[in-house]
């Protein structure tokens, strides 16, 4: 048996207490990073089915929120006003690939009656279903977009997120709040880009629908005009400048193909002074080919406004009254916590570089976070720890 010699043993001693205490910094740290996450995570998919109960709820504003107070007034789900709201519900439903879309109305402070639902009779709840009254219908009834803070559990389809928005009447008055379910358990395996540009293209493919059809058609009559004037191009960005304000984005337009390799800018919600010009190229990019095949897609890559910061994009289709397209939606979004974790992961590479240099290179992280604010916390104590020992030992002999 080898015997070692007071520094040998001093040495050996530090590396168990150096192991102990990253150890214990590890417990103690790691449940509140997950549990920020948890949050990061939680709150970016409630925006992202938000943001697709905003932008479905303008479908059904004006005429078709008229066609809702006649269908409360009738109590039942038997008439044309119901078939032809309940048709605009199956498309948010198919467009936004959520688990159901339905109605609520206020009946008093604390109740909610279910009214109308995308899922067919067999399939839906029965009419005027009680609900108790909670913070985000609330928010909603007072005419702003909220998401549960909560999910719930759905048998069939598992986890859900819920989102409300305002549906108003011609009078502009609220009459019912749309509801949109949402899964979640896919979502939640996906990083923080996946899940901003998942939000924005949920708003993109939802408020797509809004161009669809007659206004796709008077799409087609602005490009063939060369130019945004006319009342044509008035009533195009009013939908436009809806979808704006429903979702607070960065930029909301439209770009149609020129060739395989570029596209121009057509409408744009933003007025002329502050508008790209009209006809202005853009590359053909993989989420714009993804857009003009047909489905939404948001780009991976972010990109930096000089007046508000880093932006995600996502591009949805837009159709005619013929159902072919026309041109695609395209909205930036406003992504600071890309822009922190881009910082972050620039910080990394400094702290990596630094460690290489003085020949004392740190494991990768691969959770994506820092670990050498662990690391010197460790080292600190079990420094102390070591000079304590020492101190003892000193005494001892």
């Amino acid at each position: 048996m080898a015997f070692l010699l007071p520094r040998e043993k001093s040495v050996k001693g530090f590396a168990v207490l150096l192991f102990i205490a990253v150890l214990l910094l590890n417990l103690v740290t790691l449940p509140i990073v997950s549990e920020a996450n948890d949050d990061e995570t939680n709150r970016l998919i409630g925006e992202k089915v938000m943001g697709m109960a905003a932008t479905g709820a303008l479908l059904l504003n004006g005429e078709l929120g008229d066609a809702h107070e006649k269908i409360v007034a009738d109590g039942h789900r038997d008439s044309e006003e119901y078939k032809e709201f309940q048709e605009v519900l199956k498309q948010i439903l198919d467009a936004s690939k959520a688990t159901y879309v339905y109605t609520l109305i206020k009946v008093d402070d604390d109740m909610t009656n279910l009214i109308a639902e995308a899922a067919d009779e067999e399939d839906a709840d029965p009419f005027g279903n009680e609900y108790e009254m909670e913070p985000q219908f609330e928010t909603a009834f007072a005419g702003e977009p909220d998401h549960a803070v909560h999910t719930w559990d759905d048998e069939d389809y598992g986890t859900q997120k819920s989102a409300f928005a305002p549906i108003y009447n011609s009078k502009q008055e609220i009459v019912a709040i749309l509801g949109i379910d949402y899964p979640i358990e896919e979502l939640q395996k996906k990083d923080t880009n996946e899940l901003v540009g998942e939000k924005v293209m949920g708003m993109a493919s939802v408020g797509a629908l809004l161009l669809n059809g007659k206004l796709g058609d008077t799409h087609e009559k602005i490009v063939a005009n060369g130019n945004r004037d006319g009342s044509e191009y008035k009533e195009f960005q009013d939908a436009l400048k809806e979808i704006h304000e429903a979702v607070k984005p960065t930029y909301v337009y439209t770009l149609i193909k020129v060739s395989d390799e570029m596209t121009h800018i057509i409408a744009e919600s933003a007025d002329e002074d502050d508008a790209d010009e009209y006809g202005t190229e853009y590359e053909m990019e993989p989420q714009f080919e993804t857009a003009f095949a047909g489905d939404s897609d948001y780009a991976i890559h972010t990109w930096d406004d000089e007046d508000y910061g880093t932006q995600k994009s996502a591009f949805a289709p837009v159709f005619n009254s013929k159902n072919e397209m026309v041109a695609i939606l395209g909205i930036d979004f406003p992504a600071p916590e890309l822009e922190e974790a881009a910082e972050e992961e620039v910080e990394e590479e400094k702290a990596e570089d630094a460690a290489v240099s003085s020949e004392q290179p740190e494991e990768e992280n691969k959770g994506g976070s820092s670990t050498m604010p662990l690391i010197i916390g460790a080292v600190l104590i079990a420094s102390i720890v070591a000079v304590m020992v020492t101190r003892k030992n000193k005494k001892q002999s």
